[in-house]
């Protein structure tokens, strides 16, 4: 059984847990991936990184009292986060990760958000039925700068979440 709809504000340099209004439930997190690796065109041109930078990909399952709501996966400009990984693992914080790398503010550039319909391997992780409606979410992150420092591609199933911004 689900839970009432959780709210989602989209803020700028905010961490998760903070614009998360889950009614009471206990968040969670559950790292699935950290990797580095060489960029893909397309998230090298997104990120307007060198057809051959190295990226760190991030991903991760957000629960509401265990229950699976939430599954993306995060890229980031390896060389802005030499120490990405051990700073990410003390307390599974991708702003405090920011912090620690001198980015003490930065703002969501854009947020896109479509329907579709669960895949697979996204029913398999969310606990889903193939097929059930959800929201995907694609958004980059951009220090004070301009730069962008994170594009995140996300899947949240549609009855789990209300977005405001």
């Amino acid at each position: 059984m689900r839970n009432l709809p959780s709210t989602f504000t989209v803020r700028d340099g905010q961490r998760f847990l903070d614009n998360f209004e889950a009614h009471g439930q206990e968040i969670g997190t559950k790292t699935l991936l950290i990797v580095r690796e060489p960029a893909e065109p397309a998230v090298a041109e997104r990120l307007r990184l060198a057809p051959d930078a190295t990226i760190i990909r991030l991903c991760r399952i957000r629960t509401s009292d265990k229950q699976p709501v939430y599954v993306n996966t995060k890229v980031f400009p390896a060389h802005l986060f030499p120490d990405f990984e051990q700073t990410y693992d003390v307390r599974q914080s991708v702003t405090d990760v920011f912090r620690s790398h001198d980015i003490e503010n930065y703002r969501r550039a854009e947020t896109r958000i479509s329907g579709g319909f669960a895949s697979p391997d996204e029913a398999e992780i969310l606990r889903l039925t193939p097929g059930t409606p959800v929201f995907r979410i694609n958004a980059v992150n951009e220090d004070r700068n301009g730069i962008p420092i994170e594009w995140t591609r996300g899947c949240w199933p549609l009855t789990s979440v209300e977005f405001v911004f």
